[in-house]
């Protein structure tokens, strides 16, 4: 009897082995074969609609860019504006209202790339017209390129290229030049 007990119990603890070990096979070798997700690069830019980027220096506004679109990008800190209007505000007061389809504001050296057709006008009646225009904080300069046209009472020019450091009062034209003043 002792012998059937033992037997018995050899038996038990066999089966309740091989359950186990039954148990941890099922877990294991059926568990479906779940590959990692491809890795997607995330859009690391941030975008926002009908906003405003302002400068200013000593507690004095500089210039604003207003843009149906800015998209930003933090690691380059480059912002690329869409259908930009930017005011632009001069030493003596005067003001210059400046409209592209496209603005690129780097946001390291505060320079302005504007394309597309600039247009921009003066308070006393300047009118200006660029394929691009640029604007380089560090030297206070505005210049333009293709099919530069500004004029200003009865005073006319056109040229390929054009730089100016004081809101296009002075300015200096470069590249089939041409000024006609009168009338």
């Amino acid at each position: 009897m002792k012998k059937l007990r033992e037997n018995k119990n050899i038996l038990l603890g066999t089966l309740l082995l091989a359950l186990i070990a039954g148990i941890f096979y099922w877990a294991f070798a059926t568990r479906p074969n779940i590959k990692p997700a491809a890795k997607v690069k995330a859009d690391k830019t941030m975008s926002y609609d009908d906003n405003t980027i302002v400068e200013e220096k000593a507690g004095k506004k500089l210039w604003e860019l207003k843009a149906k679109s800015i998209v930003i990008d933090p690691k380059t800190q480059m912002a690329t504006l869409k259908d930009m209007h930017g005011k632009y505000y001069e030493i003596d007061g005067g003001v210059l209202s400046i409209t592209a389809p496209l603005g690129i504001y780097n946001q390291k050296n505060k320079n302005i790339e504007m394309q597309g057709g600039v247009s921009i006008t003066g308070p006393d009646g300047m009118e200006f017209k660029a394929q691009k225009v640029h604007w380089d904080s560090q030297k206070g300069l505005f210049t333009g390129d293709g099919q530069v046209q500004i004029a200003r009472g009865d005073m006319h020019a056109s040229a390929e290229h054009i730089e100016s450091g004081n809101g296009f009062t002075d300015f200096k034209l470069q590249g089939n030049a041409n000024i006609v003043k009168g009338n």
